[in-house]
């Protein structure tokens, strides 16, 4: 009996898996779609995508799992620790959307506002997809580099009983070294007139609020049928990692990687907290 039960929740679990992979896919697809209509699309070639994020950019850190994914290790504010600097970056061009404003047919907009790091609850995504008509703007975009000799510099400068500092010598960790960035970020539910009443019956605030984890979006009905989400700051959705091959007394990097950082079966992107292991 006990081997069966154990059975039994082997196989709920790769289910839960195989499903949650193919929403990673999905949402990958249509933030793909989205960034081709703003011209964004050779940007993309090699990228990993993570979702809409203001927090996992250039300088954030992943680290290595026993199974051969990648999980989140250091959010941008976690690696330069409470109060300090901005990392230091690069920034890119600005490039404005080549279609600031566009309808996506047969799209459902959780998928431009999830995260794998940080996932809606499946009542939100459920009552938001219950939608007739999505509309996106995207004022524009850039591609942004980490400058990694300031960088190395900072993590240099870290005292000796650092966690941030120890987690070099013990853990197979990836530097973020560039990553894709919107600008003016805005998706737009038209929702049929009974549904748009019932939501707002139910939800007296649909905004979205991830704190340090993932991007936080503003929600405001602009119509009485009609809800827009509106990123709160620029995000990031795409980026490439670089193993840390050295830390001192010089940081160095290899070739970025190209890596699905949740590999193609997807990984349980849990978030370790800093410092554990």
């Amino acid at each position: 009996m006990r081997k069966c039960r154990v059975a039994a929740v082997a196989a709920v679990l790769a289910l839960m898996f195989s499903a949650a992979g193919c929403r990673y896919q999905q949402s990958k697809s249509a933030w793909q779609e989205v960034l081709n209509r703003c011209g964004a699309g050779e940007a993309l070639a090699g990228g990993v995508f993570f979702g809409p994020s203001d927090q996992v950019g250039p300088g954030a850190l992943w680290r290595r799992t026993d199974t051969g994914g990648y999980n989140l290790r250091w959010t941008l504010l976690e690696a330069r620790g409470a109060g300090g600097a901005a990392l230091p970056l690069q920034a890119g061009t600005e490039s404005a959307c080549k279609e600031g404003s566009f309808t996506l047919e047969r799209m459902f907009p959780s998928l431009l506002l999830t995260t794998p790091l940080l996932p809606l609850n499946d009542d939100l995504e459920a009552d938001l997809d219950k939608v007739d008509k999505v509309t996106v703007r995207v004022q524009g975009w850039a591609v942004d580099r980490l400058a990694e000799g300031a960088y190395g510099g900072m993590l240099a400068a870290l005292p000796a009983d650092a966690v941030l500092r120890k987690d070099f010598g013990r853990e197979a960790i990836m530097a973020q070294v560039s990553g894709l960035r919107v600008k003016g970020f805005a998706v737009s539910l038209e929702f049929a007139p009974a549904d748009a009443a019932a939501l707002k019956q139910k939800r007296k605030d649909l905004s979205i609020r991830r704190g340090n984890r993932g991007a936080s979006f503003i929600a405001k009905w602009v119509k009485p049928t009609v809800l827009e989400l509106a990123a709160e700051r620029d995000v990031y959705v795409f980026g490439r990692l670089s193993l840390v091959t050295a830390f001192s007394p010089q940081l160095k990097l290899d070739a970025p990687a190209v890596i699905n950082v949740f590999a193609p079966e997807y990984e349980d992107p849990r978030l370790p907290a800093a410092g554990e292991k």
